[in-house]
């Protein structure tokens, strides 16, 4: 399951990319957002931090008690070098795990919300607990992927307390799946009065959320909205 997150995880990153300005950076590109990012610019420091966790193998660092077991591999990124193209060979492996580290523990030492929730997810295979500390910080920081993996775990793990929490977080984000998620949760407990599960789907199905909408084309069958919305979104999966 762990290997599937991580690789969720590095897809989102890539559609997060692709969509930012239609294609992949190229080399070019990450020289130029990498100069940003060094004066300060939030949105280049992202992708920066975005194309270097694409690229770099899932093992990154161990864990120390202190945090981030870093080793000093980039001292300077005023003398950035072109990155290459990513490949499979160890020397390009490195460099970009090298990057990778450098712009984590600075985005780390910013209290950054991406670089705290993607350090949380490369130490997630070795350390659960210490990951943990790191996405749950994320989330707290209004990161929304980390909002919806720790309310994942700890739905899985029978924590719906604190699944609550962090569904609840990304449901005042409007994201649109954690309205769901959170009836889930309402349902399970057992605590929770009817209206509050329907406003949630409700809510969640307006936002796109295919189960969200299923559920509401089965308990409102009569409106067309719907169906409509429904078969919208398959249209847009496809394209």
């Amino acid at each position: 399951m762990r290997a599937l997150i991580l690789f969720i995880t590095a897809l989102s990153a890539c559609a997060a990319m692709v969509s930012a300005q239609g294609q992949i950076p190229d080399a070019d590109d990450i020289k130029r957002l990498e100069q940003m990012a060094e004066t300060g610019d939030t949105a280049a420091f992202h992708r920066v931090l975005e194309y270097y966790d694409l690229n770099a193998p899932v093992v990154l660092a161990a864990v120390s008690e202190e945090g981030i077991g870093y080793d000093d591999v980039c001292q300077d990124t005023t003398k950035t070098t072109t990155p290459p193209p990513p490949d499979t060979g160890a020397a390009t492996s490195d460099y970009f795990t090298s990057r990778l580290r450098y712009w984590l523990e600075k985005g780390l030492a910013n209290n950054d919300p991406l670089a705290t929730y993607i350090t949380g997810m490369r130490l997630y295979d070795k350390n659960d607990a210490k990951a943990m500390s790191y996405l749950e910080r994320a989330a707290e920081m209004g990161n929304v992927d980390a909002m919806m993996f720790c309310g994942s775990i700890y739905f899985d793990a029978g924590s719906i307390d604190k699944a609550i929490k962090y569904y609840d977080l990304a449901y005042k984000k409007d994201v649109p799946c954690a309205g769901w998620k959170l009836a889930g949760c309402y349902i399970k407990t057992g605590q929770y009065r009817f209206d509050e599960t329907f406003d949630v789907i409700y809510k969640s199905a307006n936002l796109g959320c295919p189960d969200a909408v299923r559920m509401m084309i089965k308990t409102d069958p009569g409106n067309p909205k719907w169906r409509e919305l429904y078969e919208r979104m398959e249209l847009e999966e496809v394209q």
